[in-house]
């Protein structure tokens, strides 16, 4: 439920603009619906690529509505659109109300539109009732900004500009101590902001940290591995049936969304990333110099926004710099203060930064000159910060060498990053002290804008800044081969296998897992770590927070009449196996014996660790194997060797229904289920972009 409020505060800062209520036909809203369309024509341009657009192929479950991709200057483009040729589709528009019609023709022909099967000829619909508006292309017609207005409905709901920074490190801001002089328009901007000191990501890469935004939600509950760079269809199958994304969610509700920036995770055709629900996507990451080119990209686009579209506007705006490499113009070199003592790259990381901060300050003026930097929300944050401590450099997680890199740990500099909140007409500046996480920031965002019952992980900003909340907020985080918990001054990191999959980065191999200890009053650096088997305990509980439901193999044993031997034999081709009978094992084979009196049952389960493939089984009865078809259960026989290791192939047969189960008395019997949990990260094909585009172009995310 949409609630649009005009919200006071305890300082009465916030008005929000007044604009008409907008339906977006393009995804799936309460005051419209889809009705019905000729099949799609398919005759998509040969110079695009075009994919169904996800969120409107889910939640509108209409073909015609899809994400058209090009590459324009070096630009990559995704816009949501609506493609008609020789076709119509038809919507119904609930309630009695005044519409304006808006739409952008991207290329062909102007359509026709009727309102109630007359010709629409004015841009204006005036419902009697709940009215039906076709739109008919007899040759081609691509839309986008297809969307209404409703002139007798006002709401109020401000501009909201995010912005993120990648790998900038809290410390060399000027506005949470830094002593370096790079972030002066950022220095100003906290003057009129909430200032959180102690902010910390979630995740210490980008496609993870970027979709905690997005969702409220922990890394591992999006469904989307966070080990390597592919992204599997399961994956996206998963992600697109069970999340809505803050771009998807606010496009559905009145606004107008927006991505200008480098991050190639935000669109799916490339195999690397999920589409996030953008309605608009200007993506910089194969360019070069992307930084100016993107401050110069949205000052033209948000003038244009601002004259053309009449909904409140979501712009995400998203730098690379200072991500590496470093490569700093001479002039920004020199804006470093207090160089004595630091090396090369943490000067040319400065400069960098120093670089991004001028840049802001031209997207803070254009705010400025346009009259509407006070009625805009706008938070600034980064995904994740930079290793630059030596005794970091190689991970105790992974093996991979990380000094002045990111992702392979979750160590503080890993993860405290910047964030400041500015509300609407904010006129002055507030140091929050508390310790927050990035999942916060998804629910802060809909608490602000009336936006209520969507589920999260995190927890409003709102109580702190209001003085209302004195408990310490758990922190916990997931990267590459470790997950973290952070509390009472105390951070227990532990290496895990939880999270890998089988690839380039890992072929299944597994060692120990064993758990870091840090006391970060006395060691904030985190150089040493301690033993205190109680804290570790007590962090070691808050673990659970992240996804904890596991793919399982579910063995049912009859003895029949007679006392019986069994032994069953389970083998894991990656990683190890655990098995839950009378104890719990755990190793690379298992093997369970019994012997069970007559008429006894029995049941086992086995568990693959990581969870990402399942166990292989042989069964034998009285010291005899059994083949396929020797046991089971009418139509659930089955011999799980025969599937290897494809789900998708014998998803029908892995089922254990018990309500069918009939046990024959006499002759000892054996069910065999699959237990699917989220179906993540199972062997499968993927297609992709030489190689991942070459890692990213060796993690510099592309260019």
């Amino acid at each position: 439920m949409v609630l649009f409020l005009k919200i006071f505060f305890a300082f009465s800062f916030v008005i929000f603009a007044e604009s008409e209520e907008s339906i977006n036909l393009l995804y799936k809203n309460n005051k419209s619906q889809i009705l019905k369309s000729r099949e799609p024509s398919n005759h998509f341009p040969d110079q695009k690529k075009t994919t169904y657009s996800r969120f409107a192929e889910i939640n509108s479950k209409n073909p015609k509505i899809v994400s058209i991709n090009y590459k324009k200057s070096g630009i990559d483009y995704s816009e949501k659109v609506l493609y008609l040729e020789n076709e119509s589709i038809e919507f119904k528009i609930f309630g009695k109300s005044n519409y304006e019609i808006h739409y952008e023709i991207l290329e062909g022909e102007e359509p026709e539109i009727f309102l109630d099967d007359k010709v629409l000829k004015e841009k204006f619909v005036v419902s009697k009732d709940d009215s039906i508006l076709k739109f008919r292309s007899k040759k081609k017609s691509i839309l986008r900004n297809v969307y209404l207005t409703n002139r007798d409905k006002k709401v109020e709901l401000p501009d909201v500009l995010f912005i993120v920074i990648d790998s900038l490190r809290a410390d060399v801001n000027g506005f949470l101590g830094g002593k370096f002089g790079v972030t002066p328009n950022l220095d100003e901007f906290a003057k009129k902001s909430f200032n959180f000191l102690h902010h910390s990501v979630n995740s210490s890469w980008t496609r993870p940290s970027t979709l905690i935004f997005f969702t409220g939600k922990y890394a591992s509950k999006v469904y989307i591995n966070f080990w390597d760079y592919p992204v599997f269809q399961n994956e996206r199958d998963n992600f697109y049936e069970k999340i809505l994304p803050l771009p998807a969610l606010l496009s559905q509700n009145s606004y107008s969304t927006s991505m200008i920036g480098n991050n190639p995770f935000l669109t799916d055709h490339r195999y690397i990333g999920v589409d996030v629900g953008f309605e608009t996507v200007n993506d910089f990451s194969f360019l070069e110099d992307d930084t100016e080119y993107i401050t110069k990209t949205f000052k033209s686009y948000y003038t244009k926004k601002k004259k053309e579209d009449k909904r409140p506007q979501f712009f995400f705006l998203n730098y690379n710099d200072p991500h590496k490499p470093y490569t700093p113009r001479s002039e920004f070199l020199n804006r470093v203060k207090n160089k004595s003592g630091l090396v090369e790259n943490k000067i040319n990381y400065l400069g960098e930064v120093a670089f991004v901060d001028e840049e802001l300050g031209k997207v803070f003026q254009l705010l400025k000159d346009a009259k509407t930097f006070d009625k805009t929300m706008i938070i600034i944050t980064s995904d994740h910060g930079e290793v630059m401590q030596q005794s970091h450099a190689v991970s105790k997680f992974n093996g991979v060498y990380t000094l002045f890199g990111h992702g392979q740990g979750l160590y503080e500099e890993d993860i405290h990053t910047p964030l400041l909140i500015k509300l609407p007409n904010q006129k002055f500046e507030k140091k929050i002290s508390n310790k927050v996480r990035s999942i916060d920031i998804f629910p802060t965002i809909l608490d602000i804008l009336g936006i209520s019952n969507v589920p999260s992980d995190g927890l409003t900003l709102k109580p702190l800044w209001e003085d209302k909340e004195e408990e310490e907020r758990i922190y916990y985080g997931e990267s590459r081969g470790v997950k973290a918990v952070r509390k009472n001054g105390f951070k227990l990191q532990k290496k895990t296998y939880e999270f890998h999959r089988e690839g380039p980065a890992w072929e299944g191999a597994m060692g120990g897992e064993p758990n870091y200890l840090f006391d970060l009053k006395n060691d904030p650096d985190e150089i040493s770590s301690i033993l205190n088997n109680q804290v570790e305990t007590e962090l070691a509980q808050f673990f659970n927070l992240g996804e904890q439901k596991k793919n399982q193999i579910k063995i049912t044993l009859s003895a029949g009449e007679k006392k019986t031997n069994f032994k069953i034999l389970a083998r894991s081709r990656i990683g190890k196996i655990l098995s839950f009978s009378d104890t719990m094992k755990e190793g690379f084979i298992q093997e369970l014996n019994f012997q069970m009196n007559p008429s006894e049952k029995k049941e086992v389960i086995f568990q693959n660790y990581p969870d990402i493939s399942l166990p292989l089984i042989d069964v034998f009865i009285n010291g005899t194997k059994m083949d396929k078809g020797s046991y089971g259960v009418g139509s659930k026989d089955i011999f799980p060797g025969s599937c290897k290791l494809e789900i998708e192939s014998c998803k029908a047969l892995f089922i254990l229904d018990k309500n069918s189960i009939q046990y024959n008395s006499k002759k000892p019997r054996v069910s065999i289920g699959f237990l699917p949990a989220n179906s993540r990260f199972l062997k499968e094909k993927v297609i992709l972009e030489k190689e991942a585009i070459d890692i990213l172009k060796k993690q510099g995310y592309v260019k």
